[in-house]
């Protein structure tokens, strides 16, 4: 019997120690834990800081987007602007084109135009100048019948009567030559003042 309760005291003994160590071990992996625990506690206000800058950090790229699109719409809007303008300006350019095109035939005409007219000024002067020799000619001749004409009075002074009737077929044949001489005057003074009328409307 004292064998039997020695046997139960050491087997309590032995209980009680190995409670003692495992209650130690439990008091070790308890503070352990807490430490774990401080340290997760930590971790997690660390992590709760980088979240909140995270976030600031998101709000602000996200107003950065924003702005971002903001520009891009811009810069969209600027492209269209400049396209039109471009289109604009590439038809503006074609019709200057087609003027200038238009223009060189124009200045081209202009210069036959200007070459007909010089080549009709020379043979208006030309022309002036045969008339005006004409008309220098004819009045030689003119001078010259006058003279003639006023021989032939003379002579008639001294031509006896019996011969009237010749000197006045004489006469009347010479007043006809005058007659014509002074309508050829006439008709030459009319183209004369015609050709200056002309060389005054070219220039």
């Amino acid at each position: 019997m004292e064998e039997l309760l020695l046997k139960i005291l050491d087997g309590q003994a032995k209980t009680e120690n190995q409670l003692n160590s495992l209650r130690s071990e439990m008091k070790c992996e308890l503070h352990n834990i807490k430490g774990d625990i401080n340290n997760i506690k930590d971790e997690i206000f660390n992590m709760k800081g980088d979240m909140r800058n995270l976030q600031t950090d998101f709000s602000t790229m996200k107003g950065d987007m924003k702005n971002l699109q903001t520009d891009f719409s811009t810069v969209k809007g600027d492209m269209k602007n400049l396209q039109t303008d471009f289109s604009t300006m590439k038809g503006d350019m074609k019709n200057l084109q087609t003027d200038f095109s238009t223009m060189k035939g124009d200045m081209k005409n202009l210069q036959t135009d200007l070459s007909t007219v010089k080549g009709n000024m020379k043979n208006l002067q030309t022309d002036f100048s045969t008339v005006k020799g004409n008309m220098k000619n004819l009045q030689t001749d003119f001078s010259t019948m006058k003279g003639d004409i006023k021989e032939i009075k003379t002579a008639v002074f001294r031509i006896e009567k019996h011969q009237e009737e010749t000197i006045v077929g004489m006469l009347l044949h010479v007043k006809k030559q005058v007659d014509q001489k002074d309508c050829q005057i006439k008709v030459l003074n009319q183209r004369l003042f015609d050709v200056e009328v002309k060389t005054e409307t070219s220039q």
